[in-house]
């Protein structure tokens, strides 16, 4: 495997843009496997050999092993492809998923954002829900602010609710689509943002 970039998310810490490197095999029913310089080891099942616009390639899930048997991590493979420009990423309407956890309870939410091509959102709205909250957030004004992207389409966004800020990191799959995750150590949250129109 060439260079790579990775961020994690750990329950008091947050490693962020980790070069990673290592190596991978794949049998003739399409399982792999994948050991990273970082001592992380994965096994995948391809579904795909491209996965154009996003789509998953394989499924993921780390191994058992005694140099990291703290962690559980799953998820998918994902080709990136046609990345956005690197100097203004966002420009136009998004929609936005992110769940996960804070302060030990579940908190998911939803939104749109608007974003212009000088580096901000200039008006979104989120609504969230969050465990054990009999009225949760509905319609929540959001502004914020992105920042150029890297080669290998990694970002930071800051979002600015009126209940608190969230600082999350994203990587581009294709122009239409980012991955994204949270950066501060009292949440731990994943999700997407999507190009609407």
């Amino acid at each position: 495997m060439a260079g790579s970039n990775q961020d994690e998310r750990f329950s008091t810490s947050v490693p962020s843009s980790l070069a990673v490197t290592g190596t991978y095999a794949i049998d003739s029913v399409g399982r792999g496997t994948m050991n990273l310089t970082n001592g992380a080891t994965y096994i995948f099942y391809m579904i795909a050999a491209s996965g154009a616009g996003g789509s998953p390639i394989a499924t993921l899930q780390e191994s058992a092993s005694a140099s990291d048997s703290s962690s559980v991590r799953h998820g998918m493979l994902v080709q990136q492809s046609g990345l956005p420009s690197t100097a203004n990423p966002l420009s136009g309407s998004y929609a936005l998923i992110l769940g996960g956890h804070t302060s030990g309870k579940e908190e998911d939410i939803v939104g749109q954002l608007t974003a212009n091509a000088s580096g901000s959102f200039t008006s979104g709205t989120l609504d969230i829900n969050s465990f054990g909250v009999t009225t949760g957030a509905t319609g929540e004004a959001v502004t914020g602010t992105f920042a150029a992207i890297s080669s290998n389409g990694r970002g930071v966004m800051t979002l600015n609710p009126t209940s608190d800020n969230r600082i999350l990191v994203l990587y581009f799959v294709s122009p239409t689509q980012a991955l994204i995750m949270s950066t501060d150590t009292t949440r731990l949250a994943v999700g997407s943002v999507y190009k609407q129109f």
